[in-house]
């Protein structure tokens, strides 16, 4: 690996693919402060709700909007992975046949819904008087295929800030009309008008913004896609299986507290799944437009981990050094803290590798990129923890750096070496600077240091050793170079 050279090289205006790779630096950046402000805004609802609702209430909101998600994921399963990746416009025919295959799901679904309501009762776990709001819930999923195929011709447009007002905008409608709907005290009734009318909403808009063909029911058209479609599909349900499934290992092996621990990390590491995701969600369309230059493709993928690693890596360290005063506040949750902080370095590591590598390396290698990068986590994670239980020993904190280490090396393996980034010398300080962290805050818990000042001296160390203020200086004035 090569350090990049200090200086950047010259911006070609007149370069399309130059422009897709700043357009793509641009929107990872847009998405990121989006997946924040979607965060913020729910944090905020859902303190408020406690004010208003009971536990019962929160619990009908979760099982509606469970069932919602699972017939969402349930009709994308990789679908718009195989259609975003692809560095030629998919045709009318074929955003034809992924409706048609999406609506076939949805209304099967629903005929389930409508024709087995002790399944549904089973599923649901709600009140008889619930039933037909349910299935109406569900009902309105049948506009799902319309978003989907809108939404995948607006994010091939690297149209980021319409992506951006989607997620905000649906965010925002749903948490206000519940806040009203509680305040009314009609929650019940809120929880289903609410969650039914941001589904319409959604999709509805993704729809008047990119509309597209009908969906076509021919089943030699779905057949062609299907061969496409079925590794994405098995991404897909890797993911779903990963992080699913893996709590319930956990406490199958070593008992509820013990998952209640993982639930912590993971807890944690959804801080920075918002910068890794829209790094990577802003990426993977404009990988698919540049599959045939691999000078650029190497280009995205370096500002991907220069801009992943700027967001994240600060907060990683700031996260682990603070981590030792939460006993201080909450006792009980004292075993979770080397739990938290080794899932921090490991779901970070991995998150990087993730964001910046598997956008190029779907669109040169397609879905085998995606089930390695799910799969084998999760391979390395279970059999660690079955073999910590066949041991004796239920310190999962331990299996959580080699089941990412492996992510990252899989990851690395299966990118093509000419896209491979060349390192750059910001992201080994901030490297460097996180390890000072956490050799400071390791000694400080073994020597039984007070937890806050020792914090505070790590976050005083960090920017030192990654020298912030000259690096914050460096990135605006390379801001205003590319906007001139």
């Amino acid at each position: 690996m090569t350090v990049l050279a200090t200086a950047p090289a010259p911006i070609r205006p007149d370069d399309p693919d130059e422009q897709v790779v700043l357009r793509a630096s641009a929107g990872a950046r847009l998405l990121t402060a989006r997946g924040v402000g979607m965060r913020l805004i729910s944090v905020a609802s859902n303190l408020a709700l406690l004010a208003l609702v009971t536990p019962a209430d929160l619990g009908l909101l979760a099982v509606v909007r469970g069932l919602t998600a699972l017939a969402g994921n349930t009709t994308d399963l990789g679908f718009a992975w195989a259609l975003l990746r692809r560095p030629e416009t998919p045709t009318r025919r074929e955003y034809s046949a992924l409706a048609g295959i999406q609506l076939s799901i949805v209304l099967g679904l629903l005929l389930i819904a409508v024709a087995e309501p002790g399944w549904l009762a089973r599923v649901a776990v709600v009140a008889p008087e619930w039933r037909w709001w349910v299935v109406g819930v569900l009902a309105t999923t049948l506009t799902v295929p319309f978003g989907t195929s809108a939404k995948i011709r607006i994010e091939r447009r690297l149209d980021y800030r319409r992506i951006a007002f989607y997620d905000m905008s649906s965010v925002l409608l749903l948490n206000l009309c519940l806040l009203g709907f509680a305040w009314a005290g009609k929650f019940a009734v809120g929880v289903f008008l609410a969650t039914g009318g941001i589904i319409l909403y959604s999709n509805l808009l993704l729809w008047i913004w990119s509309p597209g063909p009908m969906p076509s029911f021919r089943p030699r058209r779905w057949r062609r896609l299907a061969g496409e479609f079925a590794g994405f599909s098995a991404g897909h349900g890797c993911y779903l299986l990963f992080t699913s499934a893996t709590p319930i290992v956990v406490a199958n092996l070593f008992g509820l507290p013990v998952a209640g621990l993982w639930s912590f990390a993971v807890r944690l590491g959804n801080v920075l799944q918002v910068a890794f995701e829209g790094f990577r969600r802003a990426a993977v369309p404009a990988a698919a437009l540049l599959s045939r230059s691999e000078e650029k493709l190497r280009r995205l993928v370096e500002d991907s981990l220069l801009g992943a690693a700027r967001l994240t890596v600060p907060v990683i360290a700031a996260m682990y050094a603070a981590l030792p005063a939460v006993p201080l506040l909450w006792p009980r949750w004292e075993p979770a803290v080397p739990v938290g902080q080794l899932y921090l370095l490991g779901f970070g590591l991995g998150g990087l590798a993730s964001a910046s590598l598997v956008p190029a390396a779907v669109a040169r290698r397609g879905a085998s990129v995606v089930v390695a990068e799910q799969l084998t986590p999760m391979l390395v994670g279970w059999l660690g923890f079955a073999a910590l239980r066949v041991a004796g020993i239920s310190s999962i904190g331990w299996v959580v750096l080699p089941m990412y280490l492996a992510q990252v090396g899989a990851l690395w393996r299966i990118t093509d070496p000419g896209l491979r980034p060349r390192w750059h010398a910001q992201v080994t300080r901030l490297l460097l600077a996180l390890a000072a962290v956490v050799g400071l805050t390791t000694v400080g818990q073994v020597l039984a240091w007070p937890p806050v000042p020792t914090a505070v001296a790590a976050a005083v160390l960090f920017a030192v050793v990654a020298d912030l203020p000259r690096a914050l200086v460096r990135m605006w004035d390379a801001r205003g170079m590319r906007s001139a």
